[in-house]
């Protein structure tokens, strides 16, 4: 670890400190496997190969491919979409479980023409633009429901777990909302935080 480094205090000042870092340091102290690529293009370009290629491999063998996917970073989902019908990838054994969804002040879905409407993206973006005799069945495409917030953990069940997880950071450092729920009226343990499922974050 540079001698300089040290920790900050919070999520924010954590985001904007390895935003700032030099990439060698940045590369030295990270302690999982961390690609570094010159410019975001090339960051979707990769995401969108690596998935295509998963999808490959798994139908080769007669394997289902269990995804939960993020929408943010969300760029690569046009090209993913492209690569997938000049490549005519089948989908039908592909499960997308989309992490998250916003949700207007009353705690309802935002209609999918919004501008912030997570599922309206991926439809938009994905789902439209690929050959429809691609796509995998509509059961498959699963979005969290706030009415109904076990149906998502029920699906995957279903499915047989989740092989890949794909996620962004959040400006406040988060992965995909998911924040802390912990609050001045309540606490939640770490035990019972990795037990959580589905939830509304505010």
């Amino acid at each position: 670890m540079p001698p300089s480094f040290q920790y900050p205090a919070t999520a924010i000042d954590v985001t904007e400190s390895m935003l700032a870092m030099p990439t060698a340091d940045l590369l030295r102290i990270s302690r999982y496997p961390l690609k570094v690529f010159p410019a975001k293009p090339e960051l979707y370009h990769y995401i969108a190969r690596l998935m295509a290629d998963e999808i490959k491999k798994n139908n080769s063998v007669g394997q289902p491919t269990r995804w939960i996917v993020p929408i943010g970073p969300k760029a690569q989902y046009p090209l993913l979409a492209r690569i997938t019908n000049e490549e005519k990838i089948s989908w039908k054994n592909v499960w997308m479980f989309h992490m998250d969804e916003w949700l207007d002040w009353q705690g309802r879905p935002l209609p999918v023409d919004h501008p912030f409407s997570l599922r309206g993206y991926a439809h938009r973006f994905l789902y439209d633009r690929m050959d429809p005799a691609l796509l995998p069945p509509g059961e498959q495409i699963v979005f969290p429901d706030p009415f109904k917030l076990d149906y998502f953990s029920d699906k995957i069940l279903e499915a047989g777990g989740v092989d890949t997880t794909f996620a962004g950071f959040g400006y406040r450092g988060h992965l995909a909302f998911n924040e802390t729920p912990n609050n001045r009226y309540g606490r939640i343990s770490p035990e019972e935080f990795a037990r959580g499922k589905t939830r509304i974050a505010r």
